[in-house]
């Protein structure tokens, strides 16, 4: 179970690089 929750963290963690580096700074506090 830690493992799935380590690939998921790591999966927003990834989304929310790629969203703060194309769009503006307050659009990932809104997910």
């Amino acid at each position: 179970m830690s493992l799935s929750i380590r690939t998921l963290l790591a999966k927003v963690l990834t989304f929310l690089h790629e969203w703060g580096g194309g769009g503006g700074g307050g659009d990932e506090l809104m997910l």
